[in-house]
This record gives structure tokens, C-alpha cells and sequence, in this order.
């Protein structure tokens, strides 16, 4: 008699672009003196947390490459943040994915960080997850997730006049607060 094997139920993930959504895009941050964390993505942790939803970070961090900080800077960036998170009643980030080149398969929009992602959180279902960036870069080789640009400093005109942009899964709110209503609204209709 064959025994079944139990298969970890797959969950979906938010993944996040780090500056631009977590915080104020101010140039090569790496220190969390000068980490502006944007308030609405705290909503936004908070409730992809209390739904049961992984997160994770994508982030280019190029400053390495630069030699404008080094990734030990990167490290403790990311676990000031997690601490900011336990301070506000929040759990840490999942997982952290980051990638210090120029060029090359982990820098977005290549999928490199999204696949070590994939690896490291097997029980991801990456066709019920999200990205969530400010730049057409934080659109991934990856045509599973669906994504959410965000508004800000970047033109998203290169997505917005592709002769694809109404085929792709691809959403396009004017501010993060816009962002945490879609997401939301997406999360009570999928319960």
C-alpha cells in the first residue's frame, strides 16, 4: 500500500521593491538614520501578515557595485527594518533578496532574486503573488506574478504604451495608499 505524501499547502507572497515602497527612494540609503519608511506600507505589511502571506524584499543595490556602501551595510539595514516592524506590532520581512551588480542575471528585471526566493520559500505559489515596485524594472522576467506599480519618481511610460499593457498582469496606482485599497479589496474577494 502506497502511503501519501502530504504536500506543504502553497501560499502566496508579497514581494517588494525596497526603495520607492518601504521607504523614500532618496538615493543609494543605506543607513537607517536616513530610511524614511513610508506609513502606508506598514498597512500593507500588516495586513498581508495577518492573511498569511510570505513577504519578501527585491531590491537592486547597486551602491556596493558604486562603492558607496558595502553589503555588510545592506544587512543591517534590513535588520534595523525588522526591528522598526517588531516596534510597530508587525512580524520581520521573510526574506530579504538583494542583488549588488550592474548587470547580471539577479538584478532585476532579470528573476534571479524572485527564483532564490522561490527556492528558499518553496511553499510560495508565485501565480497567487504579487510584486510591488515604482520602477519598469520591478517588472520581472517572470510573467507568473502579477504587479503593482506604483506612482513616484520613475516614468512607467515604457509599461503603460507597450502594445502588451492591457494583456499583462500588471496594475498601475497612483500611490500607495491606492496600492493598500487594491490589495485589500483583492484579499476579502479571494477569502
Amino acid at each position: 500500500m502506497k502511503k501519501s505524501v502530504d504536500r506543504p499547502m502553497k501560499i502566496p507572497c508579497l514581494f517588494l521593491d525596497r526603495d520607492g515602497i518601504i521607504n523614500e527612494d532618496l538615493g543609494y540609503v543605506y543607513d537607517f538614520m536616513n530610511f524614511k519608511v513610508h506609513e502606508s506600507i506598514l498597512k500593507v505589511i500588516g495586513l498581508a501578515q495577518k492573511e498569511g502571506w510570505k513577504i519578501c524584499v527585491l531590491t537592486n543595490q547597486s551602491g556596493v557595485a558604486r562603492g558607496y556602501y558595502l553589503e555588510s551595510h545592506i544587512s543591517r539595514l534590513h535588520q534595523e527594518f525588522d526591528h522598526f516592524l517588531l516596534c510597530h506590532g508587525l512580524k520581520k520581512i521573510d526574506g530579504y533578496f538583494y542583488s549588488v551588480d550592474l548587470d547580471g542575471p539577479m538584478r532585476k528585471p532579470e528573476p534571479g532574486m524572485l527564483q532564490e526566493a522561490l527556492e528558499k520559500f518553496s511553499e510560495i505559489d508565485p501565480c497567487a503573488s504579487i510584486m510591488v515596485g515604482d520602477k519598469v524594472s520591478d517588472v520581472l522576467k517572470d510573467i507568473r506574478l502579477s504587479y503593482f506599480l506604483v506612482r513616484g519618481h520613475y516614468d512607467l511610460g515604457p509599461v503603460e504604451n507597450s502594445p502588451n499593457y492591457s494583456e499583462q498582469k500588471i496594475t498601475i496606482c497612483n500611490s500607495l495608499e491606492e496600492f493598500y485599497f487594491s490589495f485589500s479589496n483583492a484579499v476579502r474577494s479571494s477569502v
